[in-house]
């Protein structure tokens, strides 16, 4: 074989072996939809990559940890929704008895309609949510309040991170909402209510009407104090996921190819691939056709 005819048959095997490697690259881009898998197809790139996949599994776990928070805060204002419309009854109730025409008998049947609120009232008091008990601020895995309406629990915040350096409080304070934390032992005046009712005592049922109006509004502070975080957890949740699917856009561009792109691209490798297969056959012809 001339030394032409070897130098062409070099150039041909190398251009060659070049338009396989792209092709195999092209096909793998095709089948996967990724342009950079390892750090040898783009290092700029995959650092960039490894970096976007740091940021967004830290969005997703707070994306997590928002989620459930408001979720629990939703279910304790539910709840305690439900405890301001049985201290309405219960003032109700108190009203109703304190007039002089009612009897000790009726005035017993009340008490018994007062112990029941309280029972009602006292599960709600230790409603479970998604994380443990929802009003016994850190104390989550046994129930804040016992039988006799004692708080157990303790009124420390349960933080949740809803950006870099920026946490919130993601539980509602059932010390506050309960008891003389807030103002008034709302447990301790219902029993006073019923023992009053209970021994037809008319000037201790009058004196717990107030107490009644007050324990009401406490809980209803409760529970306007408890929406206001959810809704802040929400929105956090919102923008949360906002900057999750722009920080994925930003990845897909970083890493994943066009699949038009993918396909296109292989075409003309391939044919390209085809053409230097055809050079390099035909300069062996010639070579052999000159010996």
């Amino acid at each position: 074989m001339r030394i032409a005819d070897t130098t062409r048959l070099s150039q041909a095997i190398a251009n060659q072996s070049r338009n396989a490697t792209a092709t195999f690259k092209a096909q793998v881009e095709a089948s996967t939809g990724y342009r950079v898998s390892r750090p040898s197809d783009d290092p700029a790139s995959f650092a960039t990559s490894v970096r976007q996949d740091a940021s967004i599994s830290k969005l997703e776990a707070r994306r997590g940890a928002t989620a459930m928070a408001a979720d629990d805060l939703d279910l304790a204002e539910g709840v305690l929704a439900n405890a301001s419309d049985l201290m309405v009854q219960a003032k109700e109730i108190a009203l109703q008895l304190s007039n002089g025409s009612m009897d000790a008998a009726a005035r017993a049947n009340a008490a018994n309609q007062i112990g029941t609120i309280r029972d009602a009232l006292l599960g709600i008091a230790n409603t479970k949510g998604t994380k443990g008990y929802l009003f016994g601020g850190t104390k989550t895995d046994t129930p804040p309040f016992d039988a006799t309406g004692t708080f157990t629990g303790n009124d420390q915040r349960a933080d949740v991170e809803v950006a870099d350096g920026i946490v919130a409080r993601s539980n509602a304070s059932g010390a506050k909402t309960f008891t003389s934390a807030g103002g008034v032992d709302v447990f301790a005046q219902l029993s006073t209510l019923e023992a009053a009712l209970a021994t037809n005592n008319e000037a201790g049922i009058r004196n717990s009407i107030d107490s009644m109006t007050k324990s009401h509004d406490q809980i209803v502070a409760g529970r306007v104090d408890t929406g206001t975080v959810a809704t802040r957890f929400r929105s956090a949740s919102t923008i949360i996921e906002s900057s999750l699917v722009t920080l994925k856009d930003a990845k897909a561009k970083t890493v994943e190819i066009d699949p038009t792109t993918a396909y296109s691209n292989l075409v003309d490798l391939q044919a390209a691939y085809e053409r230097s297969l055809a050079v390099t056959k035909k300069i062996l012809s010639l070579s052999a056709m000159n010996q």
